[in-house]
């Protein structure tokens, strides 16, 4: 989902995981990530627009997190969790213990190099379903653009080789 910041990707992305609440009856958990700086503004629109689902601000210290993950391997402790980028690499191996219903990454240009830790890191998170938010354009590389693709459907043949897919649109 990209387009210009400002015209709704957050509502409609809680839109979108109340559709599958309601209709699709996939309460989750959803992990959603996001810059550090907007962490709180992703819980507040939750709290507004979706104030049926249990959410957890995941960010803190060390201690604070060990705290938030009191109980969260119960079924229904908590619909999303919404940290940062920063915080979900640091602690990999919690979030890698569980399926998650969406993984959903706001600002997703930060992951458009399949070689950077970020992107590697998620891109081995079980997750039945991927959403990439993003209000920057993706016009620098085809590479860029693959990484994307390759994160988003790694099962897409088209999409397993950077070279093959460098390759086709090279031109």
């Amino acid at each position: 989902l990209a387009d210009e910041m400002g015209l709704g990707k957050t509502v409609q992305t809680i839109a979108l995981l109340a559709y599958f609440a309601e209709y699709k009856q996939d309460w989750g958990p959803h992990v959603v990530v996001v810059p550090t700086t907007v962490v709180l503004n992703w819980e507040m629109e939750f709290r507004r627009w979706l104030p049926g689902f249990k959410c957890i601000s995941y960010i803190g210290s060390a201690k604070e997190r060990k705290q938030l993950r009191q109980g969260w391997t119960k079924d229904g402790a908590f619909n999303v969790v919404i940290t940062s980028y920063g915080v979900i690499c640091r602690d990999r191996s919690v979030f890698r213990r569980r399926p998650w219903g969406f993984l959903i990454l706001d600002e997703a240009h930060t992951i458009k190099n399949w070689a950077s830790q970020k992107w590697q890191t998620l891109f081995d998170f079980q997750a039945e379903y991927r959403l990439l938010l993003t209000g920057t354009p993706l016009q620098n590389s085809v590479m860029e653009l693959w990484s994307l693709f390759h994160f988003l459907l790694p099962s897409v043949s088209a999409f397993e080789s950077n070279d093959q897919f460098r390759e086709w649109f090279s031109d």
